[in-house]
């Protein structure tokens, strides 16, 4: 299910290239959020491996954070479809 679109060189590099801007992106959202909050509601979702690692990052740049675990691993939405669809289709609504 993963391995044929990260067939190919292009492909792979594509694939990496989210992995290769973390830090670069992580500069950047905290020079952005330096001096401001998130305006609007926020969810953060973690898992059991990241537990509320999510929500506690950002909870000092949200106004309005909700923070939910769901006892999966890293595939959530995968993993427990029916449990991501509760959870955001209650935070959406």
């Amino acid at each position: 299910m993963y391995a044929d679109p990260y067939t190919g060189r292009d492909r792979l590099r594509g694939g990496f290239e989210h992995y290769r801007t973390l830090l670069e992106d992580g500069r950047d959202n905290r020079a952005l959020l330096a001096d401001r909050q998130l305006p609007m509601p926020v969810l953060a979702i973690g898992s059991t491996h990241s537990g509320a690692a999510a929500a506690d990052a950002l909870s000092p740049h949200a106004k309005s954070l909700r923070g939910e675990v769901a006892s999966t691993g890293h595939f959530v939405a995968e993993e427990d479809p029916r449990w991501f669809m509760k959870v955001t289709t209650e935070f959406l609504a």
